[in-house]
C-alpha cells in the first residue's frame, strides 16, 4: 500500500463515530489478524516473523 492510502484509511478510522482500539490496515496484514485469531500462538508468531524477514 502506497503511505497516502495507509494515511487515508487512518483518518478515515479516526473519523468513524466509535473507531476500534486497533486495526489492520492493509489485506496482508487483515489476513494475518484473524489467523491469529484461529491459528495456534506459536505458528503464527513464525507466519509473524516469516513475513517481516529481511
Amino acid at each position: 500500500m502506497t503511505p497516502e492510502a495507509v494515511a487515508d484509511e487512518i483518518i478515515s478510522i479516526a473519523h468513524s463515530k466509535n473507531p476500534p482500539a486497533e486495526s489492520a490496515i492493509g489485506l496482508k496484514n487483515k489476513t494475518f489478524k484473524f489467523a491469529q485469531k484461529i491459528l495456534p500462538e506459536k505458528f503464527s508468531d513464525s507466519i509473524n516473523s516469516n513475513m517481516y524477514e529481511s
